[in-house]
């Protein structure tokens, strides 16, 4: 009889330790999917910062020339070039 007592109560346990496993796997997978979507995001807000760095390194640049000729390099200019970007970006 003390036998039958035990099985049945380690087997209570036994169901208790697998849905408290099982919750706890949901849990993290959910956690897991969480950071996964705030990952995706970051990265999107990153794209977005590269390309509007990019947009105002092209609308905003510049070199420098020297005068053509064999004269002296002693007059050098330097060229802002502007593209025709609107504003409304």
């Amino acid at each position: 009889m003390k036998f039958t007592g035990t099985w049945h109560l380690n087997q209570t346990y036994c169901r208790f330790f697998d849905d408290l496993q099982e919750g706890m796997s949901q849990q993290n997978l959910t956690r897991v999917r969480r950071f996964q979507r705030e990952l995706e995001a970051a990265e999107d807000r990153a794209e977005c910062a590269e390309t509007n760095l990019n947009f105002v390194r092209a609308k905003h640049r510049s070199f420098v020339t020297a005068v053509p000729g064999g004269q002296a390099t002693s007059n050098v200019y330097v060229v802002e070039e502007r593209r025709g970007y609107s504003d409304d970006y």
